[in-house]
């Protein structure tokens, strides 16, 4: 039992459904464990810490330094900041880490959410991700004849798709099949993707992004299917047979919606530390905002295995065959 104990006032909330600056998009948790969890934390950062367990309705108790070490070991021990914490905090976790297992509280709520808590996330913590840091060339290469494997098998399926599809468009309008859109690689490298040019499904876009060369007063049927089997994602094979993409990973989005992304969102571009993908984690979770979005690609960026990736090819399978649309944007 320390001799110092710290004067920061206890906070015990059960279940609550208060506001938050949590994504309200993302889904709610399912409960692994009903108990309190014990989290500690810099008394700068209580009120984050607050705000996002009571968004998703976790029972907690804040800097509880009174809890006798026998009663921690039947709950959850979390820190969150550790080398932010005063010394007698700091200390207080240190010796309750044998006895109640503590960890960090990122990692607690990733493995209760199944997703990253971006809203608690520094950049510091992605950057220093020992998980993903520590992918072994089994993983690069095990992945990589994944996705030689998966673009032999899909290729004639695709090309057979793809030419109906380009054929039905030039039927159709007349105008261009294909456009090129420029979006970024691993490590922000730019790479080029086609696209099937449906824009008159979208309405009018923004200058910035793409003009459209599909006369407005087609409301294209072939585009209405596109968009709901995910066919542009079949071109996208193109990119992984160059070693440019994977079948599994982030989706890319085009470079000027990238940036106006990352000004609201810091974490966006973290997404980028692996190639992105045919489909991926958050397409699966129907993820369609940025911050869920980034959430999920975050979670599958700090869990890399060979594992995960058949798992999101199992269930992308099975929900694309049984007519659940996975409407993630692109």
């Amino acid at each position: 039992m320390l001799k110092n104990r710290l004067k920061t006032p206890v906070h015990d909330k059960a279940v609550m459904d208060l506001p938050s600056a949590a994504n309200s998009s993302l889904a709610d948790p399912c409960f692994i464990n009903d108990a309190v969890v014990y989290v500690y934390a810099p008394q700068k950062q209580v009120h984050r810490v607050e705000s996002y367990l009571q968004a998703k309705k976790i029972s907690y108790r804040l800097n509880d330094c009174t809890a006798p070490a026998e009663s921690l070991k039947n709950h959850a021990v979390c820190y969150y900041q550790l080398p932010k914490m005063d010394k007698t905090l700091q200390d207080f976790v240190a010796d309750r880490q044998c006895g109640a297992k503590a960890t960090s509280l990122i990692d607690y709520l990733e493995d209760l959410l199944k997703y990253t808590p971006i809203e608690l996330l520094d950049l510091d913590d992605v950057q220093s991700n020992k998980q993903h840091q520590n992918i072994g060339r089994s993983y690069t290469v095990l992945k990589r004849c994944m996705d030689v494997i998966g673009a032999v098998i899909l290729l004639p399926f695709a090309v057979t798709i793809c030419l109906f599809t380009a054929l039905t468009i030039k039927v159709l309008t007349g105008g261009l099949v294909f456009y090129r859109v420029r979006v970024n690689g691993k490590h922000n490298a730019p790479i080029t993707i086609l696209k099937f040019n449906t824009s008159d499904l979208y309405g009018a876009r923004p200058p910035l992004v793409m003009k459209s060369t599909v006369q407005s007063s087609l409301k294209s049927l072939i585009g209405k299917m596109i968009r709901y089997t995910e066919l542009d994602a079949l071109l996208y094979l193109i990119n992984v047979v160059k070693g440019e993409m994977s079948l599994i990973g982030p989706r890319p989005a085009r470079q000027e919606l990238d940036v106006l992304i990352e000004q609201k969102n810091p974490h966006y571009r973290s997404r980028y530390q692996v190639k992105p993908g045919m489909t991926g984690y958050a397409q699966i979770n129907n993820a369609r905002a940025a911050n869920s979005e980034s959430s999920y690609d975050l979670y599958y960026v700090r869990h890399p295995s060979i594992g995960f990736d058949l798992k999101i090819i199992v269930k992308k399978m099975v929900r694309t065959i049984f007519g659940s649309p996975l409407n993630g944007y692109s």
